[in-house]
């Protein structure tokens, strides 16, 4: 069986889905329990500080995966992906992801580039329609906050490959497509 390919995390962006990492737990939060809405269940939540020599991101672990990963292991992540909570970029493994710890070694990790600490574009609640005039029809639109200037950007709902979002402010790209 061949081994994944693993991206580094410097190439993670809010909208990364399916993707394989391997990185070295660096450090862990107090547990904290949460409450789901949907059924009522008690689970517990830790957030982990994941790092390789590209990068590091908070790594969101939950019940017992808690306990099974300490810090200074070296973990491999497969089918992970990336979200947004209250701004920041947040890795996780998710139903579909699986984790294990790995005997490779990570010895530096570059923690001056940490994507958790970055504030990224998150939708608002509330959506509303808007025009995207180069598509020339209606789509669903939210209001974003752009990375680099902090000003206010339209992004559609859906990406559309090709077609990146401009900051009409900076004229930087929007981050995630």
């Amino acid at each position: 069986m061949s081994k994944p390919a693993y991206v580094k995390i410097e190439s993670l962006t809010p909208f990364s889905r399916g993707v394989n990492v391997l990185g070295k737990i660096l450090e862990k939060s107090e547990v904290r329990t949460v409450t789901f809405r949907s059924d009522g269940t008690e689970h517990q939540v830790v957030d982990a500080l994941i790092g390789d020599e590209s990068g590091c991101i908070q790594l969101t672990l939950w019940d017992e995966a808690i306990e099974e990963i300490s810090v200074g292991d070296v973990i491999e992540i497969e089918n992970g992906y990336v979200n947004t909570f209250r701004g920041s970029m947040r890795l996780n493994i998710g139903k579909y992801g699986r984790y294990k710890k790995s005997d490779e070694e990570i010895s530096t990790v570059n923690l001056e580039n940490n994507l958790s600490e970055k504030t990224v574009a998150e939708p608002y609640r509330r959506s509303y329609r808007g025009r995207y005039p180069r598509l020339g029809g209606s789509r669903k639109m939210y209001k974003a906050i752009c990375s680099d200037c902090g000003k206010e950007i339209e992004v559609p709902f859906k990406p559309i490959e090709g077609r990146p979002v401009y900051c009409r402010e900076c004229y930087r790209k929007h981050r995630g497509y």
